[in-house]
Order: C-alpha cells, then structure tokens, then sequence
C-alpha cells in the first residue's frame, strides 16, 4: 500500500482537506487521519478506523498503481494544425493596458501571401497527421476587424475554406475583436465566422474609461451593439474582462450587466497585468490579490444562480495539465511583419521577451517558415515538473505554472515562477473551488 505521491494535504481551520488532482478527488479528514497517511508514506505502520481505509483507496488517495503526468520532454516535430493570424498592430481603441501598444506605430498589414502560406503550412501538417480538421483564427497586435481590414480578411478567409475543402478537412474560422463593427461586417462575420471573443470590460463607466476609442471617444454603447446583433443571430461568443484597480468592486456590477444583456453560459474574467501601455498609465493598475479574490468570489456566486459560469484562467478544478497554455512550444502565430511568435503579447521586435517568444519567421528565399528549434525545446520543456516553485503546490497541475510571460516578466526565468505576482490568486481562487466542491459532494471528517 502506498500513498498517491501527487496528493496534497491543505489544512483548513481544524480539519484539512485531501486533494488529488489526477484523480480529480477531494476529501475532508481530519489530523489523525493525516497522521496514519504520513505513517504510510514514510513506510512505517499505520492503522485507519474501519470503512475509512476504503474510503480512501475509493477516492485514489492510497493504493499501489496511480495515474501520472510524466515530465520527461520527448523530442517532438513542430507541426501545428491551428494558425492565428495577427493582420496589424493598427487599431481602432487605445486600451489603457494594451499589451502590444495597439494603434501606435501600426505599419503595415501582413502580406497576405504570407497569411496564405501559413495556410497551406497547417494543411500539410494536418495531412501528414491525419488530421481532420484545421483552426483558423485571427488576433491582435492592434484590431483583427477593423473595416479597413475586411477585405483581407474575407480573402484569406475563403482561401482557408476553398483549400480545406480541396483537401477534405473541416475548418474552424473564429477571431477576438473590440466589438466595434459596422453592421455590414458583422453580418459577414456571422456569415463566415463560428466563433467570435469579444473584449469587454464591462459598464457603461469602467468600458469607457479602460478602452476608449481614438481621441478618448467612449465604446460601451458599440460594444452593446455588437454583443445585441451577435445575441439576436444566435451566434456563438464569448466576453473576456480585464479587472483594474477600478474595477475590481465592481465585479459583481459587471457580471450582472452581461447576464442581464446577453444570453452566454459563461464569462472570462483576469487581473489586470501592468505591461505594455499599461506599465506606464499611472491611473490603472493591477488590482490586489484580495481586492480581486474577493469579488471574483462574489461574483462567481452571483453567476452560479442565474445559471451562468465565471472563468479564470489558472483556477479551474476542470483544467488539468502540464503545460499552461500552448506558449510552451505549441501554437503558431503569425505577426503582422511575419515573424512567428508562441505569445499573442510578444509580436513586435522591439518586445522584451523576443529572444524567447519569437520561434520562427517567414523566409523570402525559401517560401515557406523557418524555425528556431533551440527556442521551440526550451518552451517544450516548460512543462510544470520542470517549473521551480510548482512541485509543492496543490495547484500544480491546474494552473501548471501559470502564464509564461508575466511569470518570466517576474524572475527573468521560464522555468521559474516562485516570486509570480498571481499566485496568490491563483490558489486562493482554486481552493474556493475545492471547498465548493466539498461542500456540494460531503467530506469524510
């Protein structure tokens, strides 16, 4: 008999609680029997009251076989079946926190040769994979679907369908967006799209003053518009929020406006993280840890009985993995200059973390993208096994290191995310989840 290596003992006011997260178990216990576990692992006897020795090998905590996430890295070929495109830095808002300084120095569109290249390149991956389908999507930089890009954009978007439809493959088209579309484009979007992310902080107040339009014009009212026609069409999106030091108690304020307005079963909520424009606007800063778990709470709760979900991205008991994202060495997204990138929030040159992010480019001389295979292996092996200061976290494998980027941003090291600002968060937020779940299913005390 032996105890699951990947079960982590939390303590809780008298009581503590068990949580494995492999086998997605959570039990309530109290010290003695903690202690017989501690007997156990250190191989020493131990003795469980009656019924509870089942309890626990019911539940995965003790046994002699346990599932595992290995953390040995294989050497891997780079063959994505999903592209996001990111057509321009230009925008049409000027976000206050825009990670990648949206509407300044927008330069030019993508060549759309080199869009299209990126196509057949995620086709041909597709086919030697077997594949069945391709994802296609579009992102910023600066504004995706601005009217002055649709053109391009309907382009390339019947490129990708013409040739996955050549090649038998399904394709998936979808693309964020600030919201502010003409109704002509948003009725070819809806037409030619399956899915849109809306960007939206929320009230009428908290949307004006985060993402203002060019010249400090208000969008809340074009936002509402947009999120009306996609509402009255039936047409699948989702709405993500960043939450500022100013609108973090007002969470609840916003999570009611979006179930009142729209008719989505969940909403995406994050903090703030000051980078970008947003490292120098001394009006908007990063909420506290408190201030955000708080009202995230509150707010969850009020969701939860309209029937409605509330998301965040490092405290989901769902997510379970060893990669936080596919930063680590997965995605292919292709800059407006046609560098390759693995982050959406390093696509310009001058970004800090180039060196580290910006995996590949579209060659002239070759037609075709080159990779950096040294920077591909150190993402690959950002898995959370590999991360210092994971191993001993109940949250290792739901937030598996966190975001590469703001934890780089923190230690100046990939695989170090021990001084990570949103940790705190993070496990406060998933114990909320693991105390929900115990209250809900019953505990052993």
């Amino acid at each position: 008999m032996k105890v699951n290596p990947k079960m982590y003992v939390i303590p809780d006011k008298k009581n503590f609680i068990l949580y494995s997260p492999l086998t997605g178990s959570i039990l309530e216990v109290n010290s003695p029997i903690v202690k017989q576990l501690q007997n156990l692992s250190f191989g020493n006897e131990y003795f469980f009251e009656k019924g509870i020795e089942k309890v626990l090998k019911e539940k995965g905590f003790i046994g002699k076989n346990f599932p595992e996430l290995s953390g040995i890295v294989s050497p891997q070929e780079y063959k994505p079946v999903a592209v996001t495109l990111m057509p321009t830095w230009d925008c049409n808002l000027r976000c206050r926190y825009c990670y990648s300084h949206g509407g300044e120095n927008p330069g030019d569109l993508l060549d759309i040769n080199i869009a299209k290249s990126a196509i057949d390149f995620i086709v041909m991956n597709a086919l030697e994979k077997s594949a069945k389908r391709i994802n296609v999507g579009y992102h910023g930089g600066g504004e995706p679907l601005m009217h002055k890009n649709i053109g391009w954009i309907k382009e390339v978007t019947d490129y990708s369908k013409k040739i996955a439809k050549k090649n038998n493959l399904k394709i998936n088209v979808s693309s964020a967006t600030n919201g502010l579309l003409g109704k002509q484009d948003l009725e070819w979007v809806v037409n030619n799209f399956d899915r849109v992310n809306l960007s939206w902080d929320g009230t009428r107040e908290i949307q004006n003053f985060q993402r203002p339009g060019v010249n400090g014009v208000g969008t809340y009212d074009s936002v509402l518009r947009t999120a009306k026609y996609l509402e009255s069409k039936n047409f699948p999106y989702g709405i993500r929020s960043t939450i500022s030091d100013k609108s973090v108690h007002k969470m609840e304020d916003i999570v009611k406006l979006f179930v009142r307005e729209t008719t989505i079963k969940g909403f995406h909520l994050e903090p703030l993280f000051e980078c970008g424009r947003g490292e120098y606007d001394s009006e908007l800063r990063a909420p506290s840890t408190e201030d955000f778990v708080k009202n995230f709470i509150k707010a969850k709760e009020f969701v939860s009985k309209h029937g409605r979900t509330l998301y965040h991205s490092a405290s989901e008991l769902e997510k379970i993995g060893r990669k936080f994202c596919g930063a680590a060495g997965n995605n292919f997204f292709v800059t407006p200059d046609g560098n390759v990138t693995s982050c959406l929030e390093v696509s310009r040159p001058e970004d800090d973390m180039n060196d580290i992010f910006m995996i590949g480019k579209y060659s002239d001389e070759n037609n075709s993208f080159v990779f950096d295979e040294k920077r591909l292996n150190a993402l690959r092996k950002r898995v959370v096994e590999n991360v210092q200061g994971c191993s001993e976290c109940f949250a290792e494998y739901n937030c598996a290191g966190d975001c590469l980027a703001k934890a780089y941003a923190v230690s100046r090291d990939l695989y170090d995310s021990r001084n990570n600002l949103r940790c705190d968060a993070n496990r406060a937020l998933l114990l909320h989840e693991i105390k929900q779940k115990l209250k809900n299913n019953g505990g052993l005390k």
